[in-house]
This record gives C-alpha cells, sequence and structure tokens, in this order.
C-alpha cells in the first residue's frame, strides 16, 4: 500500500456513496408531493420508487464483471455520468413514465457506489481493517439519511423538489470528474487485483455461505431499504399522525442512528475476529434486536417518538458485516462479482417488497380497511419474513467451520 493516497481513496468513493444514499432516502420526503402532483395511489407510488431497486438489480453482475476487470474507480466514475443525467430527467419530468426514466436511470448510475467502495478496500486495504472500513463507509449512508431528512424539506421549501434533483445532479457531474481523474491510476493498483477471474457467479451463488446469508439479503436488507427509502414518510404521516416536517425530524434521528449504529458494529466486529464464532452472534443478535424494534414500531406504541425507528437503524447496521465476511470466503480476484452477487439479491428483494407493499396497501384500503390498519398489515408480512430469514441463516450457517460472521 505504500504510496498510495489512502485517504484520498476513501474519501472519493465516500462522496459516492454519500449521493447514492441520498437519492435512495429522499423518496420518504418527496413522496407526499409526488402523489399530490401526480395524482399517485400506494400502489403506482410503490412502482414508481422501486424501478431505482429494478435497475440496480439488473446492473450488478455487469457491474462486478467491470470492477474485476477495469478497476472500481473507472467503472462508479463512468456510472455516476448516468446518475447526473437520471437526475436531470426527474427533475424535468412532468409525467409518470418519464419520472420512472429519471429514476430508473439514477438507479443505474448510483448502482456501484457501495459495491465499487468494497472492491476498493480488497484491493488497497489489509484484509483486518475491512469491517472498520465498511462501517465508516456504511455511516457516510447514515450521514446522507440525516440530510435527506430535515435539511432536505427544508431545502424544498426554497427550491422544490426539482431543484434539489437539480442540485444533485450538478453534484453527480463532479463526483463523476472526480473519480476518473483523482482516483489512482493504474500503475497504483496491487500485483493481481485485475487479473483474470478465479471462477464467477455460478461458484458465488451456489456456495453454502451465499445461501445462507441470501434469504437476508433479500428480506432483511431489501426490507430495511424498501421502508428506509419510500414507506417509512408514509407510515409516520398516516399511521403515526405526524405532519411532513415532524416526520423528516424522525427521519432526521433515524438517519444519526443509522450513522452510529453502523460505526459502532463496524468496530465491534472487527474486535472481535479472533475470537471464535463471535462475530457470527453478534450478527444474528444485532440483526435479531432489529426485527424487535420494527416490531415496536408496527404496533405503534409510541407514535409520536423517534426511539422505535433509532433502535431499528442502531441495530439494522449489522447486515453490512455479511459483506466483508463474504469476500474473505472467495478470492480477490472475483471479489467484485461477491459482492454484487448479494447486492443482486438486496435489490431484488427492495424491487419487490418496495412495490409488492404499495399493492398490498392499496388492496386492503380497496378492501374497506383504514389506512393505518393497512400498513401495519403490510409491514407486519414483511417482518414475519424476516424472522423467518434469520432462522434460516441460524440453521445453515451453524455447523460451518471457522465460520467468523
Amino acid at each position: 500500500m505504500r504510496g498510495l493516497p489512502i485517504v484520498r481513496i476513501f474519501l472519493l468513493f465516500a462522496a459516492g456513496y454519500f449521493l447514492s444514499y441520498a437519492f435512495r432516502s429522499l423518496g420518504s420526503i418527496i413522496a407526499p408531493d409526488l402523489m399530490r402532483e401526480l395524482s399517485l395511489n400506494a400502489r403506482e407510488l410503490g412502482f414508481l420508487a422501486s424501478v431505482y431497486f429494478l435497475a440496480f438489480f439488473v446492473v450488478q453482475a455487469p457491474i462486478g464483471i467491470a470492477m474485476d476487470r477495469y478497476g472500481p474507480a473507472r467503472v462508479n466514475g463512468v456510472l455516476f455520468g448516468v446518475a447526473a443525467a437520471g437526475s436531470a430527467v426527474f427533475a424535468a419530468g412532468t409525467g409518470f413514465y418519464t419520472l420512472m426514466l429519471g429514476r430508473a436511470l439514477i438507479g443505474l448510475g448510483v448502482a456501484g457506489a457501495l459495491m465499487t467502495s468494497f472492491k476498493a478496500f480488497v484491493i488497497w486495504y489489509e484484509p483486518r481493517h475491512r469491517e472498520a472500513l465498511t462501517g465508516a463507509i456504511t455511516a457516510v449512508g447514515g450521514l446522507a439519511a440525516m440530510v435527506s431528512a430535515s435539511p432536505a424539506e427544508w431545502a424544498m421549501r426554497a427550491m422544490s423538489w426539482r431543484g434539489l434533483f437539480w442540485v444533485l445532479a450538478a453534484a453527480c457531474l463532479v463526483t463523476s470528474a472526480a473519480l476518473l481523474l483523482a482516483a489512482p491510476g493504474p500503475g497504483a493498483t496491487p500485483r493481481g487485483a485485475g487479473a483474470a477471474a478465479d471462477g464467477g457467479y455460478a461458484r458465488i451463488l451456489r456456495s453454502r455461505i451465499f445461501l445462507s446469508y441470501a434469504p437476508l439479503a433479500f428480506f432483511s436488507s431489501g426490507g430495511f431499504s424498501a421502508i428506509q427509502s419510500l414507506w417509512a414518510g408514509p407510515w409516520l404521516i398516516e399511521v403515526a399522525g405526524h405532519s411532513r416536517e415532524s416526520a423528516a425530524g424522525v427521519l432526521f434521528n433515524y438517519g444519526f442512528s443509522l450513522l452510529l449504529g453502523n460505526l459502532l458494529i463496524g468496530a465491534a466486529g472487527a474486535a472481535m475476529q479472533n475470537a471464535p464464532h463471535a462475530p457470527r452472534r453478534w450478527y444474528v443478535g444485532s440483526l435479531a434486536a432489529a426485527v424487535a424494534s420494527l416490531g415496536l414500531v408496527i404496533a405503534n406504541a409510541f407514535p409520536g417518538s423517534s426511539l422505535p425507528w433509532v433502535a431499528y437503524g442502531v441495530t439494522l447496521g449489522a447486515g453490512m458485516l455479511a459483506y466483508p465476511a463474504l469476500t474473505r470466503a472467495f478470492p480477490v480476484s472475483i471479489a467484485g462479482r461477491v459482492v454484487t452477487s448479494y447486492n443482486m439479491v438486496m435489490f431484488l428483494g427492495g424491487f419487490a417488497i418496495q412495490s409488492g407493499m404499495g399493492v398490498a396497501i392499496q388492496a386492503f384500503a380497496d378492501a374497506g380497511w383504514t389506512r393505518a390498519a393497512a400498513f401495519q398489515a403490510t409491514f407486519a408480512g414483511l417482518l414475519a419474513a424476516q424472522v423467518a430469514a434469520l432462522a434460516w441463516f441460524v440453521a445453515l450457517s451453524r455447523d460451518r467451520d471457522g465460520d467468523r460472521t
């Protein structure tokens, strides 16, 4: 690693992930405006928002191959040019299909933001630092979630949601240029980083370790993405009785809890690496606490309080521990494929769950249920699936020798 601009590497990829997470988080804030301006129901809103995750899913495999061949910085730089175009289309859009196209292009453009970061960590940092780096980069997502709550709501009062997306388009262009021009050049790539891949997606997808994580990727990580990027806002307004301004305040606190939780869980995971089976127990225990916290949200026992959402956010960070655990199980040469395999499952889950929740909420409402009851029944169904996914992981990973997660 001698001579490599280590801090610059982290900051470049962190800037990209910040923008990616901001795009993901803004859905909860702009949802009321979109429903009003376009006269959308829950089913239509869910599909419009979920196109972002469908785009993520479609492009993950090509991104994984491209990262392993051309390097993470070049791939991410090109993709952020696409994100800039998508944000501009979304900002200028006046109809459902134009906004859907913009949303899809944004999803395509930011789809590699986190995965290219993980590939960069594998290439340029020592393995013992991966948990801490993973916690740090995902904490940037928590910071973006905070900025996408109350600060974004304040900005929308001044420039509307369209103005906000024009600003994001410009930020994406700057990030694209920085990644392409300022990232370490080919001479800075360690020997073997761009070597021919040792195996491929088939090897990864058939492995026991991947199969143990897959349901959690779909229902837990994908479900969290569906809630955080869209349905948290409507829940707070329609079930908990908040105004848009007070809902933004809850989401700001939630974003802070994501930041704090990712830092703490990443640091704890790194500290436990030499303790047999401790990382796995930490992972399982933290996700169990996240499930319990979501249960408190669904019960709506504290509608005016941020505490259940804060507890949910703090514990959710455990999900990111899957990435370093998976990359350790395979050669460095296919690290890009490894992390994008997990992401393919996660974002397929995000698309299916986010759009499916919209369908379910609208179906319950059409059947005569109150909006609050429709939301609660839909969220409860997701919770049951997450419990089953966690049980699957516990059962399938229990007997794996040398298990570190």
